[in-house]
């Protein structure tokens, strides 16, 4: 669990490290030059269960977002499903 910003860049089929977000709003970005589906992921659990919030293709690769969390310790990550290129991508408070 971490409410430090997770960055990275996806070169295969995985998921992100988690970030724990504190109530109120925080920050998603995903940049680059890819081909495959990213999706914000966000779990209730501790990582137990992890659902779908929103999800991008390669035809809008590049995208921003602030996201509103009402709950304290919902733990969030993007997970890609990886065909090629580089997608970059943030989350952070």
């Amino acid at each position: 669990m971490s409410t430090k910003p997770v960055t990275g860049a996806f070169g295969s089929s995985t998921a992100s490290a988690a970030f724990t977000a504190l109530p109120g709003y925080f920050n998603i970005s995903i940049s680059g030059t890819w081909v495959g589906v990213t999706t914000l992921q966000r779990s209730f659990n501790q990582g137990t269960t992890w659902l779908a919030v929103t999800s991008y293709t390669n035809t809008a690769a590049n995208a921003e977002a602030l996201i509103h969390e009402p709950e304290s310790g919902v733990q969030y990550r993007f997970s890609c499903a990886y065909t090629s290129g580089s997608c970059v991508y943030r989350i952070s408070q």
